[in-house]
């Protein structure tokens, strides 16, 4: 019991069955359906964590995906930049060509 409680910082009452073992007698009912909520309780917020860790991931997926985006849409405007400046160029040699 101290190595879960190493582990964990409380034990619940499914926590210690788990660990020793069940009653020598039987539970009372009121016990059996508290534990039937705990292990509810439980399960719910597992759910629930893996729900948030899911929808954490497909966020930091997107903040990559539009980061890639916006690296490609700035190469981009970047090459259009020097076409249009190696076009002026062009016009203006052709200019002084022409004077």
């Amino acid at each position: 019991m101290a190595e879960k409680l190493l582990e964990v910082e409380n034990l619940d009452l499914i926590d210690i069955i788990n660990l020793i073992g069940n009653r020598p007698y039987p539970m009372q009912e009121y016990i059996k359906e508290y534990i039937e909520e705990i292990k509810e309780s439980k399960r719910l917020e597992e759910e629930q964590k893996l729900l948030k860790a899911k929808e954490a991931q497909e966020k930091l997926e997107a903040g990559e995906k539009a980061e890639e985006n916006k690296k490609e849409n700035d190469v981009s405007v970047k090459n259009n930049e020097e076409v249009e400046k190696d076009e002026d160029n062009k016009e203006k040699e052709n200019e002084k060509k022409t004077k």
